[in-house]
């Protein structure tokens, strides 16, 4: 009786019985699932063309909130419907460049900062990242009160940015496509009202265009 054959099979079933099992990772399902493969490194630590990107955007909001901090709100409204001097050009000039771009960006990167810091792994023993993430916000409303009660800044975001950073918290397990539709849908909401407000503002302006001719006429 040839044992070879037996012997290679007892060997083979041993290497296999003691190997060292691989682990295998499941399919993501989620958003936060999605975001639990990358890598711990790009987690823990700070990303500088992110926080590049944060400086840039508010040193610009600067020059667009500068106008707010020196001079009154009707002052400003005054540059527009007076005459087209230098004031006027500058003040166009930051609105083309600055105003809705660099608030779009800050936009993207608080929502960029909040896929990675809910992705962050337990750092603190007691607190699931979800807890730390609303108290986070909550001071951000803090600071947002703060600066517009104590330094009677007229145009905060800080607060804003608390508010919407709660009510977000959700949506961080929506799929891909659900997110695309979220925010197709919120951009046609935000469109709709923009429009709503223009429309009101060009019938008024029409109203208040027609009472001064009549005023010339009378003066006449």
């Amino acid at each position: 009786m040839n044992i070879l054959p037996l012997q290679a099979d007892f060997v083979s079933a041993e290497v296999t019985e003691h190997a060292p099992q691989q682990a295998t990772t499941p399919p993501p399902t989620l958003a936060t699932d999605r975001w639990q493969v990358v890598d711990n490194e790009l987690i823990n630590n700070h990303i500088p063309v992110l926080d590049i990107l944060r400086g840039v955007a508010i040193l610009g909001l600067l020059l667009v909130s500068i106008r707010y901090y020196g001079l009154p709100q009707a002052a400003v409204g005054q540059l527009v419907r007076g005459p087209h001097g230098g004031n006027y050009w500058l003040l166009k000039l930051t609105h083309l460049l600055f105003d809705n771009k660099l608030r779009a960006l800050l936009s993207m990167l608080f929502g960029a900062g909040m896929l990675l810091f809910l992705a962050k792994p337990k750092d603190v023993p007691g607190l699931p990242v979800p807890d730390l993430f609303i108290r986070r916000q909550l001071w951000l409303m803090g600071f947002g009160l703060l600066n517009a009660i104590v330094l009677l800044c007229p145009n905060d975001i800080l607060f804003q940015y608390g508010i919407v950073g709660v009510l977000l918290f959700p949506f961080q397990r929506l799929s891909t496509r659900g997110l695309l539709i979220g925010a197709v849908v919120a951009g046609l909401i935000f469109s709709g009202k923009g429009f709503w407000t223009f429309t009101e503002q060009r019938t008024a302006f029409r109203k208040h265009q027609a009472v001064v001719t009549l005023e010339k006429k009378t003066k006449k």
